[in-house]
């Protein structure tokens, strides 16, 4: 597949209290066509901080990022809104709490001229349709919907405009079961539908098994392993991945991880030896990026 996305030693510092805080730092990533790129970490990993990087939300502080080959920044507001779209965890976010949802859904439309003022009813109506939603709430405003509606909402706006790219940050961390797995639906329902390349943020593990075709781990500002969706799943390396995944089975290592989360700073040694079932000798230099098999890589020794 085509290569449509590309961060290239990404890196985005920010100076707090006289200290740089490395939010992102040496990130490497690529999204092809069609693809779901699944990103997970705790909390305070970069996760977002990245999805702002990748929508030109923010500068990188080094590194570069390619969008069909060519610099992110260097495309035209419009033609860059019109390949990639970022949607966020709260729904409303991004939805102006003064206006009618009939004028948030179609803005798009008429931004991009996608279609003529006279279609628009037939048009808007269809699209509502196609994300489980009536065309009662058209007269309404984003604060007379529920949680899934306004998650629903802003899917349907930011897809109306048919972007390459979707980032979804944490997209159903705000709702109950129910309506986590009616979004979950939704997207991979969209994906195929527009042949549609996601990049899903979330620390919630289940939601991007079920969607990504290859997953990254990120922690604090580092990515740690990446691989396809069985090889995280299944035949993970990282002890920070184990932890994710299997957090019943690190608890004899919990007094490790709350030390290395009160104090963690990246330096020469590799910062899980100390948590690491599988540490030696040579964990006390800093690891490099290994690979366990194709598209399969860790930064780890072991």
């Amino acid at each position: 597949m085509p290569l449509l996305l590309e961060g290239k030693n990404l890196s985005k510092h920010f100076h707090q209290k006289g200290k740089s805080v490395r939010a992102v730092d040496a990130v490497d990533l690529t999204l092809e066509k069609g693809e779901v790129l699944g990103i997970v970490g705790e909390s305070g990993s970069g996760k977002s901080t990245l999805a702002k990087l990748l929508t030109d939300q923010i500068a990188p502080s080094s590194g570069e990022i390619l969008l069909e080959g060519k610099r992110l920044s260097s495309y035209p507001r419009k033609e860059k809104a019109s390949l990639i779209q970022m949607v966020f965890q709260d729904g409303s976010s991004s939805l102006d709490p003064k206006m009618k949802l009939m004028d948030i859904l179609t803005e798009g439309w008429l931004i991009h001229q996608t279609h003529p003022p006279k279609e628009m009813q037939k048009k808007i109506l269809e699209w509502l349709e196609s994300f489980q939603l009536s065309g009662e709430i058209l007269n309404r405003k984003p604060r007379e919907l529920s949680g899934g509606q306004l998650q629903r909402v802003a899917l349907a706006r930011t897809l109306s405009i048919h972007p390459k790219i979707l980032i979804a940050d944490e997209p159903t961390a705000s709702l109950d079961l129910a309506l986590r797995n009616q979004v979950i639906q939704l997207l991979r329902k969209k994906v195929k539908e527009m042949n549609l390349s996601l990049i899903l943020i979330s620390h919630d593990l289940d939601t991007v098994l079920s969607l990504a075709d290859k997953i990254y781990v990120m922690f604090r500002g580092r990515m740690l392993e990446k691989g396809t969706t069985l090889q995280i799943s299944k035949n993970f390396i990282h002890p920070y991945t184990q932890r994710l995944l299997q957090p019943q089975k690190t608890l004899i290592h919990e007094i490790h991880w709350n030390d290395l989360s009160a104090s963690f700073e990246w330096a020469n040694a590799c910062p899980f030896n100390n948590v690491c079932r599988n540490a030696f000798e040579k964990c006390q230099s800093f690891p490099p990026w290994k690979i366990y098999g194709e598209k399969h890589e860790a930064l780890c020794h072991y």
